[in-house]
């Protein structure tokens, strides 16, 4: 593989990841849906995150204002 071919699959990689993480999160929204199915009434809901311990969950949402977060796709 040469060092192009090597980039452009990194590049792609990084645009749309596949690995286990991703099978391990998919397979997680499966098993937390079949959990919050049958879990009690007052109970935490589950993450798919619950079901994938070794992953981290990404920070918190940060509230933004419309014209800050549109500042994110404006060019120059």
């Amino acid at each position: 593989m040469s060092a192009h071919e090597f980039g452009e699959w990194w590049a792609l990689y990084r645009m749309e990841p596949w690995a286990e993480a991703r099978a391990d999160i998919a397979s997680g929204m499966i098993a937390s849906t079949i959990a919050n199915v049958n879990r009690r009434e007052n109970s935490r809901p589950f993450s798919p995150l619950d079901f994938a311990p070794y992953l981290k969950p990404h920070d918190e949402p940060v509230e933004m204002d419309p014209e800050d977060f549109l500042k994110g796709f404006k060019r120059g």
